[in-house]
């Protein structure tokens, strides 16, 4: 879509932007998208309003030149920029000119495109400066250059621009910076996301004003007039905005969807959401007619190091920290370690392999692809990161497809492993630190992971390592239910009675401790009694003890 603004003026047109007669046709690209975003019509921006706010002030600071609009494929990029754009065309009467640069893909290029757009021929930056200087000479020009992402190479012509042409300025979109002097990047996120429903008059009107959810119900409007929120539907739409991160792009397509899909079928197939949200409308370009044509697109500019990178980490479940990332991306050379031995290093390759890691996950982050979450851990000030589901979803398939999933989900389990046997006291302990219980807290999308990949590989070892030392923080922070379950899976699997004794019976201590707290005492007293058997057997005297001491627990607890 161009758009070109003069005067006050503002026009419109759908499809690419021509510029194909401007350069050769052999560097036009025709399999790339038109643009970074589908731009709605004017007046439709939903749930921005503060972005949009914030942009605008930073456009009237007379020294704010270059403002870069970074964000992952889907976000808005292009529909902020463009909103903005029109709202200074209104204000100051200057000259906008919005350029797509999706379909180039010569850098060199640049100079050409831009001076087209400008009704010149400017086939190299010299004079690509000279037009814009005379063009900027009465009126100020404001340039949006939309996907930049591709052009990076062609940044130092930007800076060119901005050095000889002092009545430009230029806003960039783009899924990282442009890394230049005085730039300013602002870094746009999905749309904000209503709490969980609790059924209340007032917690549905929080959850109507929740940016996400006013984007979505507009959409769904659009093809379903007489949908409305209310109680009977609240939760399905917020358990969807959050299964789609609140990507606009996504929250779009999946409206679409309900022409033909009840809200309840979309919701319940959400773990497929690439391969169902695989039709936009028919005017739209062409890449955000499906979410996994915009991911693909950021994936194809990564070096083979950063998509080998970016598809292990997407085993990592919710916020996970970087020795975590270090570990599954290692080089293909490590040995695995026994987990059921002594804790040892977990694994992240050599010095150099390690530092090369750390450059590309640092790419990572400046293409959007992933994002520094908060440290959930407070033991130490490792960083963390997370990565949308949407683009974790497409990782995982491009992992399946490169035949490494076995690999790298056995990586993550050892590293599990490995890191709560450091952590977490030997059980059974009378003694667990407090910060076991805050480690786990933090882990424990890791630790389902790991205990459920442990289980399907038929790991059983290294699985009753885990959950032995799990335990008090099952136990402690009321997840008794889940901890009694894992216990119960790794009682009934077909490798039990293949473990050690003292295997067996910190198995049967846990189960009998966690039942205990569930109300079901004959089952309890069962597996006391065996713990206690098997600790005899292993010639265990701690365990007896402990397996002693739970017998008296659970006879109190029946009142004997």
């Amino acid at each position: 879509m161009m758009v070109s603004m003069v005067s006050g003026t503002a026009t419109a047109a759908r499809g690419p932007a021509p510029v194909a007669d401007a350069v050769d046709p052999n560097t036009i690209d025709p399999g790339a998208p038109d643009r970074d975003d589908h731009a709605p019509a004017p007046g439709a921006l939903i749930g921005r309003e503060a972005d949009l706010d914030t942009l605008a002030a930073w456009l009237a600071e007379p020294h704010a030149r270059l403002i870069t609009i970074t964000g992952p494929g889907g976000v808005g990029k292009t529909t902020l920029a463009v909103e903005v754009a029109r709202r200074v065309c209104r204000s100051n009467h200057g000259r906008v000119e919005s350029i797509a640069l999706a379909a180039i893909s010569d850098p060199d290029l640049l100079p050409a495109t831009i001076g087209r757009a400008l009704g010149g021929t400017t086939p190299d930056v010299a004079a690509l400066t000279v037009l814009l200087g005379k063009v900027s000479q009465s009126r100020p020009l404001l340039l949006v250059l939309d996907n930049f992402e591709h052009l990076i190479a062609s940044a130092l012509i930007v800076g060119s621009v901005l050095t000889h042409c002092p009545g430009v300025r230029i806003i960039v979109t783009s899924r990282e910076r442009l890394r230049l002097r005085d730039e300013r990047e602002y870094s746009l996120g999905p749309l904000a996301l209503p709490a969980t429903p609790s059924g209340t008059a007032s917690d549905l009107a929080t959850i109507a004003a929740a940016p996400a959810v006013r984007l979505f119900v507009a959409r769904v409007r659009e093809v379903r007039p007489a949908f409305r929120l209310d109680g009977t539907n609240a939760s399905d739409v917020v358990e969807l905005c959050r299964r789609l991160d609140g990507l606009p792009l996504a929250l779009e397509l999946a409206a679409a969807r309900m022409r033909a899909l009840p809200l309840a079928f979309l919701v319940a197939r959400l773990d497929q959401s690439l391969t169902l949200l695989d039709r936009g409308a028919r005017d739209q370009v062409d890449r955000h007619q499906t979410l996994a044509a915009v991911t693909a697109w950021s994936y194809a500019l990564l070096s083979p190091d950063e998509q080998r990178t970016f598809r292990r980490l997407a085993i990592l479940p919710g916020a996970f920290p970087l020795s975590a990332a270090l570990a599954v991306c290692a080089s293909d050379d490590i040995d695995r370690t026994d987990a059921r031995g002594p804790a040892s290093k977990p694994p992240g390759g050599d010095l150099d392999g390690m530092l090369a890691t750390l450059d590309q996950l640092s790419s990572l982050v400046d293409k959007s692809l992933l994002n520094p979450a908060p440290a959930a851990d407070s033991l130490d000030d490792e960083p963390w990161f997370t990565m949308l589901e949407t683009l974790r979803q497409f990782g995982l398939a491009r992992l399946r497809a490169a035949g490494e999933e076995h690999t790298t989900r056995d990586r993550h389990a050892q590293w599990v492993v490995a890191s709560v046997m450091d952590a977490c006291a030997t059980p059974p302990s009378a003694f667990v630190p407090q910060s076991q219980f805050g480690f786990c807290a933090a882990h424990l999308a890791g630790i389902r992971a790991a205990l459920g990949w442990l289980e399907s590989t038929g790991d059983l070892g290294a699985m009753v390592a885990l959950a032995t030392r799990s335990e008090p923080f099952w136990m402690m922070r009321s997840f008794r239910t889940e901890g009694i379950n894992w216990s119960r899976r790794i009682l009934n699997h077909p490798g039990f009675a293949e473990l050690s004794a003292a295997e067996q019976a910190g198995v049967w201590l846990i189960t009998s401790n966690l039942a205990r707290t569930q109300s079901m005492l004959p089952f309890s007293l069962r597996c006391s009694e065996l713990a206690l058997e098997a600790f005899t057997l292993a010639g265990h005297a701690v365990g007896v003890v402990a397996a002693e001491n739970l017998l008296g627990a659970v006879a109190r607890t029946a009142g004997d």
